[in-house]
């Protein structure tokens, strides 16, 4: 009988999960996986990247498409900004995670960041010797265009490798079919107590996205069964990250139990381009800072160099926690969640954290 597991966020984690489901299906089992992300950008979740392609006089930001269109072609429209504004290097410090940072070398979907690497004014010893909340002993790896391309290239290898099977009709007594539904937010999950089976909910295209304007949002309520076949519902879902399990007024949830919620920790995140060399001696630090947690050099990151000299600047959780406080991201009447607006993103914490930057430096 065909298994149907629905896996929710298309980062690293619902990657590498549905990897591993690819990979252990036993003889006599067919599973098909769907995998939901709801990013604008495609699958990437927290390992986010962005890239700003000059247009018309104006640096304007690349979509997904755009990112599929230079692989194709092999053709880049310089000169580029390009930023790691989510996950910005991951450690490998298990015996299994070695195995598959080696595995993803070999491939060229992962790198190792060498650099000048900093940890400065710690107050403690302990703190002293951490890089990013880590301990600062290398090897740092990220991926080797931008991290947003690691999830995707683990997910695009697997689907290729299911159309394969598709066309060649495989009738092999085991069986996998991963789909990938990019653009699309599970709102809502129901279990059939008489089939035990899950039966997913939610919203595709723009009223999908984390930061559309409320107003069409509103305009936009109705949800429909996700996963093709639904009716047959889901045996199993995996929930990747913990924002799944916000509530109702976060357009993240799922519709999870809120005790998940007490995991999540809050940060900002700015990305700045400097007209000209700025002469910071290091790579990437972790810094001492109320405002400024962590910085990177995005011209340090193997297969990431830029038009100009672009840092990723990291907040602290307590500065982030202060500025949601006091511009709240849910209605104070109806509860609904309200998106942070590019101009109070581009007024308030980008100058503090780019002042921050300067002090911590």
């Amino acid at each position: 009988m065909k298994k149907r597991v629905a896996i929710v966020g298309g980062g690293i984690t619902g990657a590498c999960a549905a990897r591993r489901l690819a990979a252990t299906a036993g003889a006599g089992t067919a599973i098909e996986v769907h995998l939901f992300d709801q990013g604008r950008r495609g699958v990437g979740g927290r390992t986010s990247s962005r890239t700003y392609q000059q247009r018309d006089g104006a640096y304007q930001p690349s979509t997904s498409e755009d990112c599929d269109n230079d692989a194709a072609s092999g053709s880049s429209h310089p000169p580029k900004l390009r930023f790691d504004h989510g996950c910005q290097f991951f450690r490998a410090d298990t015996p299994e995670f070695k195995r598959l940072a080696e595995e993803w070398i070999d491939k060229k979907y992962v790198a190792e960041w060498k650099g000048d690497f900093r940890s400065s004014g710690s107050a403690t010893e302990d703190r002293h010797r951490e890089f990013f909340g880590l301990p600062s002993s290398p090897p740092f790896y990220v991926a080797a265009d931008g991290m947003q391309s690691l999830p995707r290239n683990i997910l695009n290898e697997l689907e290729s490798s299911s159309d394969t099977a598709s066309h060649e009709g495989t009738t092999s007594s085991s069986s996998v079919v991963v789909r990938v539904h990019c653009g699309v937010r599970v709102a809502q999950m129901e279990r059939d107590p008489s089939t035990k089976r899950w039966r997913l909910f939610g919203q595709s295209g723009e009223a999908a996205y984390h930061d559309t304007s409320e107003q069409f949002v509103k305009g936009n309520t109705q949800r429909h069964l996700l996963g093709g076949d639904n009716q047959a519902g889901f045996d199993a879902v995996i929930l990747t990250d913990v924002s799944s399990s916000f509530g109702a007024w976060h357009r993240a949830s799922a519709g999870v139990p809120e005790g998940f919620a007490w995991r999540v920790r809050d940060r900002v995140t700015a990305m700045v381009a400097f007209e000209r060399p700025t002469g910071v001696p290091f790579d990437a630090a972790s810094f001492d800072h109320p405002v400024a947690w962590f910085a990177a050099r995005t011209g340090s990151k193997p297969g990431m160099d830029t038009g100009r000299e672009c840092w990723t600047v990291v907040s602290t959780p307590e500065y982030a926690m202060d500025r949601i406080e006091e511009t709240p991201m849910q209605d104070p009447e109806t509860g609904e969640f309200v998106p942070q607006t590019p101009g109070y993103l581009e007024s308030v914490p980008g100058p503090d954290l780019l002042r921050a930057f300067g002090e911590a430096v």
